[in-house]
Formats: C-alpha cells, structure tokens, sequence
C-alpha cells in the first residue's frame, strides 16, 4: 500500500493531489477533516513508534453487543475509530475477542472519549483504549487507559503495549530495552501539553525551562552506570500518590546529580520546580524511549537536536533584541562557511545554541562519511568535532538551553559558556579563555543580538573603550582640529562585529546576521572599513523580509568574510568577485508559525563556499 515515508522510511500522514488523505492502513481516500488527521497521524504513531503493522489496524469498526450492532441515541451504527488487533487474522475478521485497544480519535476532550471508549470497551473483550485528539497545540494530549471490569472503570496508565507485548507484560524496562523515538517533536509537544495541561501556566512556573531541566534529568540517568534506569514510574506507582512522589523524586535527584557537575550554569538551589504530579506525566510520556542514541547515528542526532531547537523556539518568549535564528538560514550558513574537523568553532552571541549546534552536526555527519567505523582515525576526528565547538551568551538561561542542545546533538556541552562577549577577553569563561581565545577560532557564526528602535544599545564606558567602532571625530573648540571621543552609545551589532573580526584567527572565516542598514549607513561605516582593512568580503546575502517573523520585522542580510593574514594586509587590495544573492523563500510567513520542510529556504545560498556563484 503506498504511503508518504521519510528518509528513515517512517510513514507520514499523506494527501493526495485533490487534497484527501490516503488512508495509511488501506490506501482508501477520506476528506481531509480534522478528525481524520488526528487519526492519521495516530495510526502513524501506532506504526512508526509502537511498531503495529498495517493488516492489524482496521478503522471505523462496526461494534456488537452480542449479537447485536451498538447503535446511538440516534439510531446510527456505533463504529469505533480504530481498532489495533492481535493479530492480522483477527484484523481481517475483525474479531472482537482478540482486540488489543480501541482508540477515540474524534472526542474533542478527554472526558468525551472516556465515555466513548467505556462504551466500546465493555461491549468488547478489548483490554484497553486510548483517547487522543491529536499532538498539535498547548491542549493536544493522549491518555491511555486499561480495563478494570470487577470496578467498572477504564484506569489511567502509564504506557500503551508495543506490538510485541501485552497489557500485562509491561514492566520497569531494562535502559537496552528503550525504543528510538522516531518522532520526536511529538513527544517534546506531548510533554509540554502535559504540563500546560495540570494548570501549570497559571502559577510562576518557567515550564520551559522545567522542561529543559527534566530532559536534563533522563539524559544523565540513560548516561549513569546500570542496567535499569531511575527515569521511571511503574503502574504501581502510578495509582498511589505515595508512589508517585516517589517516581519525582527519582527525576529531581538526577537532575541535582547533573546540576552538581555543572555549578557554573546551575547554581546551588536550582531544581525543577513544577510539582510531582506534573514530573510524573511527563516521565510517561519519556520513560519508553532513549533520547540518548549512538554517537555515530548522525540521522537521529540530526533529528532529536532539530526537535529540540523548534520545541525552544516555539516556547520561549523573545527577550530583547534577542531571536531565534530560522533553522533554515542556520544551515546554509553552516554549508557555505563549510567548518572542518579540527578547527574551533564559535558563536560569540550564543543565544539557545542553534549555530554550534547545526556546526558540530555538519562536522560530525562530514566525519561519518569520510572515515571507517570502529577505526582510531574516525575516534579522535568524533573526539574533535565535539570538543571544538564554543558558546559564550550572558544570558544563564539561554546558556541552560545552549547545553541541553548540544547534549541532545550528542554532547559538546563543556564549550557553552556564559559570558559578556564584549567584555576584555581575560573576563570570559575560563573554558574560552585556555581553548578558544582571541586569535584562535577559525570559524564564527553568529547572529548577534540589533539595537533595533529600543533601548538595547551598549553605553558602558569600560566596554566601549575597546572597539573603534565606538568612537567618533569632532571638531575641536577652535574649529581647525578634528579630535577623536567615545561615543556615549553604540549598537550592540557593530561592536559585535568588531568583536568577532578581531577574536577570528587569520585566515579564519565568518558568517554574521547584520541589519541589512549595516550595509549602506554611516552608523556601520566605520565597521564596514574595518571590514575591508582587515578581512575579505565573500559574500553578502540580503533575507527575505519574514526571516524573524513573528518575532521582528527588521530587515536582515548575511555578511560572509575570510580575515586576511599579516602579509596579505600588507600588499595592496586588488579587485576580487563578491558574492551577492537575495533570499527569495525562508519557509515561513509573518505570521506566528513555523514551516521546517518548505524546499529552496534560501536561494542561492545551498551552495558550498567554493562553489558560490550568482543565481
């Protein structure tokens, strides 16, 4: 039967041309509904994370009570929304005896489907059902539920078998035993609905960063000594509130266990702050599955480090001057600057991690494909790749996040650092200081934080003292000489430019988001003869108007540089080819949401930078 697959041969919910889905178990057309893009997309959880085949899938089945078809109050046929078998025989018949669960796919709320499954449960020998009404949005959620036919009651609980299991046979897994998750991005959108479900977004909770913390949390159980893991809950538990405190607190002493090795980001007293109910919900939804894959499964690191950005960007509020970077844009940055094992890479301006993320991702993945597996060489090349990549962000927040990414991109944590970048190099982060100080990086990509029309411009006289990019000349008193003075204010995007120039090693090469006003104002002036002094201009990319929408509708351009060497400053400039390109598409709009798979993000940009040529 075909069906929409991804690289990693997963299927996806499709629609075919006249815009009706092709039903992923038996390939008939159904009207794209809401409804049934829930069930769609359920059937392909079902399939891609649980592992249940097609033939032991059947949707809208008849159900009997006896000999009798179930009617409503209505005297229309009760049909089940579907029904996952024991077998295929039993799919095919449709036999009611070896059903495994019901799902209710079209109850909008949890108490609905609970009533609807009631019905087709108790008319069944189904042991369980599952109510969900889709993962999107803050209210998406799914509930599992087993049958208590002595009480009468469908019981919540923590976990849906797999293919291969029964009701029964789900205990406290072995850490082999963890399934790969194969989507992700649901299961980051599943834990935050629970979350925001418990009413958590009414108390003064940063449930964002409570998310972070507990993802920190099962990365250092999946990574600690021992066969089984802590990050758990088991039934039990589960329905006792002793048991469930239990279970959080298993999850609050890993996240202190990491938080203790990592003081100069997690200071003393920090911990999760949303309440055990709350930890407990989210370690159902995490506790099958390892978010912790092989260092050498590029595809997977690709895919749960991806995931993780959007889950950042689409929770966090915007601080000022600060955005998140469209992923798009990152990668072909990344691609163009081509940064290679070996060489120090670093974001002066770190924000949540998206640059030395995506970096480190293109590095190793270049690792994978040019050395062999299990060889020394491919060892200390993978050894390079993740200690070679550097953050500093004043914020400890974004620093937070910064860390939790690159673990989720398979480690390279110890390079995020907190810092003021614009500070005298000594003061940085010791870690900077000893590794990648100034002179030493050879790749920069950055997207610094604009002025923009606020108050964010730097006025400290200290940091200014330092850039000649904040100084300006006046006429002095008797009107015949110009002198030099510090100017009282300047945009922190020119000094960060300024900045970036001098920490590059020679020869090093830099991508850096500007204002699109860099280019052709007097208040970037200075900086763009710097530029020409010091550097070779590559390239200049002017970004689609909506790159940084919702966030800000300021107008953006890529200045793509090579610093020149000693001698090179030395000889006279002659003419040389600049790159320039206009981004025609960025995979989204101003409005406030965000396309990751849209083709042609950024024209003219996917090329490599040995290959960059007019478009």
């Amino acid at each position: 039967m075909p069906s929409a697959r991804n690289r990693k041969g997963d299927v996806q919910p499709q629609l075919n041309e006249d815009g009706k889905y092709i039903c992923l178990i038996d390939g008939t057309l159904l009207p794209a509904t809401p409804e049934e893009g829930v069930r769609q997309e359920f059937i392909a959880i079902l399939m891609n994370e649980y592992g249940y085949p097609a033939n032991r899938l059947r949707r809208e089945v008849p159900i009997y009570h006896g000999s009798s078809e179930l009617i409503d109050s209505e005297g229309r046929p009760v049909r089940a929304d579907l029904v996952a078998y024991a077998d295929k025989v039993a799919a095919a018949k449709r036999d009611q005896g070896r059903i495994v669960f019901v799902v209710e796919c079209k109850k909008p709320d949890e108490t609905s489907g609970y009533a609807q499954l009631v019905s087709y449960v108790f008319s069944t020998n189904a042991p369980g059902g599952v109510w969900t009404n889709g993962t999107e949005g803050d209210a998406a959620d799914t509930k599992f539920y087993r049958v208590d036919r002595t009480l009468g009651q469908l019981l919540p609980v923590t976990e849906l078998p797999r293919a291969d299991e029964d009701w029964g046979a789900i205990t406290r897994r072995k850490k082999s035993e963890l399934g790969k998750p194969h989507d992700i991005r649901r299961l980051f959108r599943l834990c935050n609905s629970k979350l925001y479900g418990r009413g958590m977004e009414n108390f003064d909770y940063d449930i964002t960063m409570d998310m972070v913390r507990i993802l920190l949390a099962k990365i250092e159980d999946e990574a600690a000594p021992g066969d089984y893991p802590s990050f758990y809950i088991t039934q039990d538990e589960y329905e006792t509130a002793e048991g469930r405190t239990a279970a959080a607190q298993r999850v609050r002493q890993l996240f202190r266990q990491f938080a203790e090795r990592h003081r100069e980001v997690f200071p003393e007293g920090e911990k999760i702050e949303v309440p055990d109910d709350a930890i407990v919900e989210v370690i159902t939804v995490l506790q099958p599955w390892s978010l912790v894959v092989g260092y050498e499964d590029a595809d997977d690191w690709d895919v749960m480090g991806a995931a993780y950005e959007q889950y950042t960007h689409q929770n966090l509020k915007r601080q000022r001057g600060q955005f998140f970077t469209n992923r798009l844009i990152v990668s072909a940055m990344v691609e163009i600057v081509d940064p290679q094992v070996g060489e120090k890479i670093l974001d002066p301006a770190g924000g949540s991690g998206g640059f030395v993320t995506a970096a480190f991702r293109y590095v190793r993945r270049e690792v994978i494909e040019s050395t062999k597996p299990g060889t020394p060489q491919r060892e200390r090349q993978l050894d390079h790749a993740k200690n070679d990549v550097f953050l500093s962000e004043v914020s400890p927040r974004l620093v937070k996040l910064a860390k939790t990414a690159m673990l989720l991109n398979g480690d390279g944590h110890a390079g995020m650092t907190k810092g003021n970048s614009l500070g005298p190099y000594e003061n940085m982060d010791p870690w900077i200081v000893s590794r990648c100080s100034r002179g030493v990086p050879k790749v920069i990509l950055t997207n610094p934080p604009f002025a923009g029309q606020g108050d964010a411009r730097i006025g400290e006289a200290p940091i200014l003292s330092q850039y000649t990019t904040a100084r300006r000349f006046v006429a002095r008193e008797n009107g015949a000489d110009v002198g030099e003075e510090l100017m009282p204010l300047q945009a922190p995007e020119v000094l960060f430019f300024e900045r970036c120039l001098d920490w590059l090693d020679e020869g090093g090469r830099m991508g850096i988001v500007l204002p699109k006003s860099f280019l052709d104002t007097t208040q970037g002036l200075v900086a763009r003869q710097l530029l020409f002094e010091q550097a070779h201009l590559d390239g200049v990319v002017t970004l689609h108007k909506d790159s940084f929408q919702p966030d800000t509708g300021v107008r953006t351009c890529i200045v793509f540089l090579t610093k020149k060497t000693a001698a090179e400053r030395a000889l006279p400039e002659e003419d040389y080819n600049i790159f320039m390109a206009v981004s025609q598409k960025v995979g989204q709009t101003s409005k406030p949401q965000f396309t990751d798979e849209v083709a042609g993000a950024v024209a003219g940009m996917v090329v490599g930078r040995d290959r960059m040529e007019g478009v």
